[in-house]
């Protein structure tokens, strides 16, 4: 099956935790943005190979739950892993990145909400990721421009405004798939859920 090739991404930012050592400037590239994320998801902080594998979802979701481990047990948020586990051919550092991104988007929403029992939810389907939580959700009047840079919600020393953009942008352009979001009525309460549509690897 084809891929999207990746296209040239300019003026980033990644939105993402500052404990991965993940090099930050204003103006990057696509490649910068890759070696970035190549650097969260190794230990040492040095780059790997960025050429696409095949490989399995659930690992990076795992990796991506391992990173954010202390975070999340500091704010008290539960993760649950849920669904089927699929195999996918391109870019994992990518990937993995966008997932840091989106868990820590939904760690920093609890900050600004009083819910007694935090709860993020990952659920693996073939061809699908969701990510959801009981956060509160995004006000309407902010959905349609969560997507546009530098706009955030977030306070000035949380976000940039470019996280949600650069996922999108890495999941559309570079993966031909699809991020979607939506308000939903969670068990425990109001919520944002996320949704990453790829396409699994053809065996």
């Amino acid at each position: 099956m084809g891929h999207a090739q990746p296209r040239a991404l300019s003026s980033l930012v990644a939105d993402a935790p500052s404990s991965f050592g993940i090099c930050i400037s204003i103006r990057i590239t696509s490649n910068r943005l890759r070696s970035n994320a190549v650097r969260a998801s190794s230990p040492s902080g040095t780059a790997n190979t960025l050429a696409p594998s095949k490989f399995s979802i659930l690992e990076v979701v795992n990796s991506v739950v391992s990173l954010q481990k202390g975070q999340l047990l500091a704010h008290d948020i539960e993760v649950v892993i849920g669904g089927k586990d699929f195999e996918y051919y391109g870019s994992r550092p990518e990937l993995q990145q966008c997932l840091l991104n989106l868990v820590s988007n939904s760690k920093d929403a609890y900050d600004e909400k009083n819910v007694k029992k935090k709860v993020i939810r990952i659920e693996i389907n073939p061809c699908t990721i969701t990510i959801s939580d009981n956060a509160g959700g995004i006000d309407s009047e902010n959905m349609e421009r969560v997507f546009e840079p530098y706009f955030t919600t977030k306070s000035h020393e949380k976000g940039t405004g470019l996280g949600l953009y650069m996922c999108k942008a890495i999941i559309e352009d570079n993966f031909g798939g699809k991020l979607m979001l939506e308000n939903v009525d969670a068990k425990n309460g109001r919520g944002l859920k996320i949704t990453i549509d790829l396409t699994p690897v053809k065996s």
